[in-house]
C-alpha cells in the first residue's frame, strides 16, 4: 500500500515526497483514522461541491430565466419598435396627405378668393354704373317732370283759349243770327218799299 504524505511531513526541512528522519510506518489505527478523515473530507467536499454546483445551477437557471425574459423583452421591444416605425410611417403618410389636402384646400381657397374679389370688383363697377344711370334717370325724370308741368300748363292755357273761342264763337253765332234776322227785316222792308214805289 503506498505511503500517504501530509503537510506535517514538511517539518524539519523535509520535502514533500521525502521520507522524514523520524518517520515510523503508520499503524492500522492511524490508517483507519486517516481513511475516516479522508471520507469525511470527501463527504464535506462533495457536500460543498454539490452545494456550489446547486448554487451555480441556480445562478445558471436564474441567468437563463433572466436571459429568456431579456430575450422576450428584446423581442417585445423589437415589435414595439417595428410598430412605432409603422405608426411613424402612417403618421408621416397622414401628415403628407394632410399637407397635400391643406395645400389643395389653400389653392382652392386662393382661387375662390380671387373669384370673389373679381366678382366684388365687377359688382362694384356694375353698382357704380347703375348709380350713374339712376342719377341720369333722375335728371331725365326731373326734366320730364318739368316738361310735364309745362305741358300741363300749356294744356290748361289751351283749354282756357278753347273756352274763350267757344264763347266768342257762340257770341259770333248769335250776332250772325241777329244780323241775318236784321238783314231779313231790311230785305222785307226794301221789298215793301219797292212794291210801294211800283204802285205809285
Amino acid at each position: 500500500m503506498p505511503q500517504i504524505r501530509t503537510l506535517k511531513d514538511l517539518d524539519n526541512g523535509n520535502k514533500l515526497g521525502d521520507t522524514p528522519a523520524n518517520y515510523y510506518p503508520p499503524s492500522r489505527t492511524d490508517l483507519e483514522e486517516q481513511l475516516s478523515c479522508a471520507k469525511k473530507d470527501r463527504e464535506v467536499a462533495i457536500y460543498w461541491g454539490n452545494r456550489e454546483n446547486k448554487r451555480i445551477q441556480d445562478d445558471l437557471d436564474k441567468s437563463k430565466n433572466e436571459n429568456e425574459k431579456l430575450s422576450d423583452r428584446v423581442h417585445q421591444l423589437g415589435e414595439e419598435i417595428r410598430q412605432l416605425h409603422l405608426d411613424k410611417n402612417k403618421l408621416m403618410l397622414q401628415i403628407t396627405r394632410k399637407d397635400i389636402s391643406l395645400a389643395d384646400a389653400e389653392s382652392k381657397f386662393s382661387i375662390k378668393l380671387e373669384e370673389m374679389q373679381a366678382f366684388q370688383s365687377k359688382t362694384k363697377e356694375e353698382i357704380q354704373a347703375l348709380q350713374s344711370r339712376v342719377k341720369e334717370l333722375e335728371q331725365d325724370a326731373s326734366l320730364a317732370q318739368d316738361e310735364i308741368s309745362e305741358i300741363v300748363s300749356l294744356k290748361h292755357k289751351l283749354e282756357l283759349k278753347n273756352v274763350e273761342l267757344t264763347t266768342e264763337n257762340i257770341g259770333l253765332s248769335l250776332a250772325k243770327d241777329d244780323l241775318e234776322d236784321l238783314l231779313t227785316e231790311k230785305k222785307d222792308e226794301l221789298q215793301k218799299v219797292r212794291l210801294l214805289a211800283e204802285i205809285k
